[in-house]
């Protein structure tokens, strides 16, 4: 039992560890967003902000809104439905087209 740690080993194992976080990251947050539940349209917040799964906009749809963050092929998240995914092709009166000011 007497084992001697050097400032070596003691260093080596922070550099692995440090270089470890940032990759397991990449695997722990792609799968928090794929497992959101939808957005139900009667959900009070959807109501409030009119949310819809179709757009009848052709040019205004959550796909191309600066809020949405794809996920998957069809549903990503929203900033303003935290905890929520949205329908690719939804809508809600919180679009912002992407790159406006």
């Amino acid at each position: 039992m007497d084992r001697v740690i050097t400032r070596r080993a003691l260093v080596k194992g922070g550099l692995i560890a440090g270089a470890l976080v940032p990759v397991a990251g990449l695997f722990i947050s792609g799968a928090a967003h794929a497992d959101l539940p939808a957005l139900d349209p009667s959900d009070p917040a959807a109501k409030g902000r009119d949310y819809v799964t179709k757009s009848a906009k052709s040019d205004a749809y959550c796909g191309n809104c600066s809020l949405y963050k794809k996920t998957g092929d069809s549903m990503g998240s929203c900033a303003l439905f935290a905890g929520k995914s949205v329908a690719f092709a939804g809508w809600c009166s919180g679009w912002v087209k992407i790159g406006a000011p």
